[in-house]
Parts: structure tokens; sequence; C-alpha cells
């Protein structure tokens, strides 16, 4: 055969491999779109696919449930590098999802339900794992997650059951399927709107899939969490960044530092039994059938994830306490411009020393106390050395914690406190001076009112006498394993015993009530978080 047929020869095979090219390049949207929704059922539908050398692009990609959307995709890309396809891992240059929308549900069990195409037909081992012939390896070298917008609603709840996440972009680098043990970069940026949390998130770092190890910046913008009717959101916080890092689920130890806070906002409410009231409790659903079995005992032997923070810093914070125990309506104790720095925190708690630094005003009537505390504690033994100083506190925002039944009315003055606080091996040592200055009563009401127990005859000449103070100076004692003990109520006794010694009454059971109310009033405040946090466990668990 001549040089110059096999030269035609050649050009006509080439010519009949572009044309049968271009034949299943024009044709595919019809063959691949019938073929996907042959083989994923009535419920998948894919309005055009296309066809090119090296990608495949779908348009109008939907997933259907009971006849209704759940799960939607403007455009699906992706391009794979089509010279590994014989090899045992296939290359995926880029996969790019744009503007997908999706319903995802949490039922009643607290199992995440996660829209997923119709199961095909896979060959299973008897073990139910997949047989070798069904295994396949595929590298994708970026993932585009586009203008996404999810929506989040959760079965276990009755109210503020709707979490949306809109303008979703996600940027994942270097993903295996399986899973392997490597790094992948990972940048996501969303907006979150609901009644139960809403604000901007930003994360950027890199996770391992397989260990569920993750080192993450982490950023949130206006965020704003439990919104009830007719008092707003329990917990608003302006700004907060945080870097967190662990070297997987099984090496039970989380790293967080560098936390910044810029104006958080709490709201507490305490009812009449002096518990903390649940913002959750007005949107769980009631309990419902048998109790779910609690822990297996291997995981209760599981020791606990041990999370280390280092570096947090708390600025322009505000804390509102509606206390419910000691009025009715309840008493509004405002906490504001609080200031708080800490080196150190570890949950289970660790034997080391927390050096921290403490600020916050009580704004009243006539003037606005200052609080300031500074010193270092170990959390685990809660041995102490730290200085207490409240200056200029106006006692009539702390009334309904000072007086009883029977006491005369405080119209006006302050209290100044320093405490040079020393806990040592569970048992507390601690000086401390008081200063009750300009100290005005209302008209008496008749004969046997008293202030602090002390009559009110006795502390008016003693005003009078002394330049409208009383000055103070006592040590509070005692062990803080003694279930009797209360740091309130002994510096409030202390407090009485030393004044009713100026007096010249001896010592007197007096005084017990100084701030004794307001102990009683958080009384009960650890049981009523701890079912706060099972309800949180209760829901987010996984």
């Amino acid at each position: 055969m001549s040089r110059r047929k096999k030269i035609t020869i050649a050009l006509v095979i080439l010519v009949v491999l572009v044309a049968v090219f271009i034949f299943l390049v024009s044709t595919a949207n019809k063959i691949l779109k019938g073929q996907l929704e042959k083989v994923l059922g009535e419920n998948f539908r894919v309005a055009r696919i296309g066809l090119s050398w090296g990608g495949v692009e779908a348009d109008g990609v939907q997933l259907l449930r009971d006849g209704k959307v759940i799960a939607s995709v403007k455009k699906l890309s992706l391009k794979a590098d089509f010279l590994t396809i014989f090899r045992k891992t296939v290359t995926v240059s880029a996969i790019v999802v744009e503007e997908p929308v999706a319903q995802l549900e949490v039922d009643e069990q607290g199992k995440l339900l996660i829209p997923s195409p119709p199961e095909g037909e896979t060959k299973e081992s008897k073990s139910g794992a997949p047989s070798k012939g069904s295994v396949f390896a595929v590298y994708v070298k970026r993932i585009d997650v586009i203008n996404g917008t999810f929506t989040l609603r959760d079965r276990r709840l009755k109210d503020l059951n709707e979490i949306q996440a809109t303008d979703f972009n996600l940027r994942l680098d270097n993903f295996h399927f399986p899973l392997t043990d490597a790094v992948s970069k990972v940048k996501l940026e969303t907006k979150l709107a609901g009644k139960l949390v809403s604000g901007s998130v930003a994360i950027d770092g890199s996770v391992d899939l397989m260990r569920v190890g993750f080192n993450l910046a982490l950023e949130v913008d206006k965020l704003a969490a439990v919104d009830l009717p007719g008092s707003g959101p329990q917990v608003r916080i302006e700004k907060m960044s945080l870097h967190t890092s662990s070297q997987g689920i099984d090496t039970k130890l989380v790293e967080v530092s560098d936390v910044v806070l810029q104006k958080p906002f709490v709201r507490i409410q305490i009812d009449k039994q002096g518990k903390l009231v649940n913002p959750l409790l007005n949107v769980l659903q009631a309990e419902t059938g048998p109790t779910e079995a609690g822990p297996s005992q291997e995981k209760k032997n599981e020791p606990p994830t041990q999370v280390n923070l280092k570096g947090l810093k708390i600025s322009q914070g505000e804390v509102l306490i509606l206390d419910g125990k000691v009025a009715a309506p309840p008493h509004p104790m405002r906490l504001t411009d609080i200031s708080l720095t800490m080196d150190q925190f570890a949950t289970p708690p660790q034997d080391t020393w927390t050096t921290y630094e403490c600020s916050l005003n009580i704004p009243g009537k006539e003037s606005t106390g200052v609080l300031r505390k500074s010193g270092k504690t170990k959390l685990k033994s809660l041995d102490t050395v730290s200085k207490v100083s409240l200056q200029g506190l106006d006692i009539t925002t702390v009334k309904p914690y000072i007086l009883k039944a029977g006491d005369v009315d405080v119209t006006r003055g302050t209290l100044s406190l320093d405490v040079d606080l020393h806990i040592d091996k569970r048992n507390l040592n601690s000086p401390a001076k008081a200063v009750l200055r300009n100290l005005q009563f209302a008209p008496s009401k008749g004969p046997g009112e008293k202030f602090i127990a002390i009559p009110r005859s006795a502390v008016v000449s003693f005003l009078e006498a002394n330049n409208n103070q009383i000055a103070l100076d006592f040590t509070v004692e005692g062990s803080i394993d003694d279930p009797k003990f209360s740091l309130r109520e002994t510096m409030a006794t202390r407090f009485a015993m030393q004044f009713a010694q100026k007096l010249g009454l001896g010592a007197v059971n007096a005084g017990e009530r100084l701030i004794n109310a307001q102990q009683k009033g958080l009384q009960g405040l650890g049981e009523s978080l701890k079912d706060t946090t099972k309800s949180l466990k209760k829901l987010f668990n996984k």
C-alpha cells in the first residue's frame, strides 16, 4: 500500500472518529439524561446534560420526595482527567456546584435526614460491606459550592424550629473518596437566619476528614440565639473569633485559642423557686414515650474529651438578670461594661493556675458600682489567691437581696467592699473591709423596724455620730465543702456581728440576711444549669 493511500485512510478514520464524537456530544443530553433518570428513578430529574472532552455539565438537577423538590442544583460541572479512568484512582480536576438548594431535617430521635438519591442496585457482601468489584477511588482536586441555600428543620422543636443558611460558599481542596488520612483545605462563608440562631459565619483552615481532625479559624458576626417572643434573643454577640484544632476524634483533645468576644449579651431569668429558667423549655417538644436508654457502660468508662482554652478576652459585655425569687415581677439587675481576660481554662478542669482579670459596672439610680477582680485559681482544687473590690454600689439596686419583711426601707446609700480572697485546701480565710455610706431610710412605719436585724434607731444614731457611714473590718472563714457554708451569708453575718459590737449590742444573731436572700435567690442554679445542658445536648446531639 502506497504512502498516499495510508494517509488517505488515516484521514478518513479521523473524520469518522470526529463525526462519531460530534454525534455523541450532540446526543449526550438525551442519552445521559435518559440513563440517569432510568437508574435513579422518578424522583430524579435533570433538564440538560452536556458532554465535552474532559468535562460534564448538568443543568436543572432536582431531587424529589413525595412529589416535592427537596434538593436542586442550578448547574453542576465536573472536569475529569480521562487519562486516569483506567487507573485505580480517577482524578477529577474540579467539581463546581452552583446555587444548590436543599432542605434538611432532624427527626424526633435527633437523626439528621440528608437528601439522597434512591438506592440503586449494589452488590454487597453478607457482612453488608460493598463487594471488591464495586470499590473505586476518586481524587478531587477542588470542590466549589457557590451561592447555596440550605434549610434545616428540627422536628423535635415546636417553635423556632428552622435555621436557614444563605449565601453559602464553600471551597474544599484535596478530597479523597473513600476517605484517606489526608489534609484538605477548607474555606466556608455563610449567613444564618432564624429565631433559633442567626448571624454570619466564616471558617478557614484545614480538615482531615478520616481522622475528624481540624485546624480552623472561626469568625462570627452579629450572632443571636433563642429569639423568644416578648424578650428577644437570650444571647447576642457582636463579634466572635477563635482558633481551634484537634489531631482527631480518637485523641480526645481539642485546643482552643485566641478567643475574642466583643459586646456579648446574656439574659438570665430565675423563677420563684430560685432556679434558672431554661429558655429552651419553651422550644422543645414535650417528651413522649419511653425515655431513651442511657449511655452504655463502655461509653461511661470512656475518658471525656479534654478541651484546653488558651487566651480569652471579653470586652463590653452585658448580663441582664431577672430574679423572680426575690420579687414579683422579677427584680432586674444589669451588669454592664464587662471586661474579662483569662490566660487558660480547661474542661474537665486541671490542677493548674488560671490567671484572670475582670471588671464590670452595676448601674443604679444614684451611682454606678464598679466591681474589679484579679488573681488566680486552680479550677480543679479551687485553690484561689484573688483580690475583689466593689466600689460605690447603689444599695437600692440590691434592696430585694438585703431587706426582708419588717425591715426599714432603704432609699439611698452606697456599699464598698474589699476582700482578699484566699482558698487553700478547700478552706477559706479572707480578710474583708466594708463601708456603707450616706444611708437614708424611708419614713418610719412604726416601732420594731430593723436594718440587717439591728434596730433602726440604733443604726440612725450611729450614722449621725460617724459622718453617715459604717466602716467595718472582718474575716470570712469556713470550709467550702461544708454544705451549710455560704460566702455571701457568712460575710453578711460577720458584717452584722461586727456592727452590733460597735453599737455595744454584743454578739447577736443579726445580719444573717444582708446578702443571704441573694444566695437563696440563686439557689439551685447549678441544678438548673445541668437541666439546660441536658436540653442543649438533646437539641444538638448527632
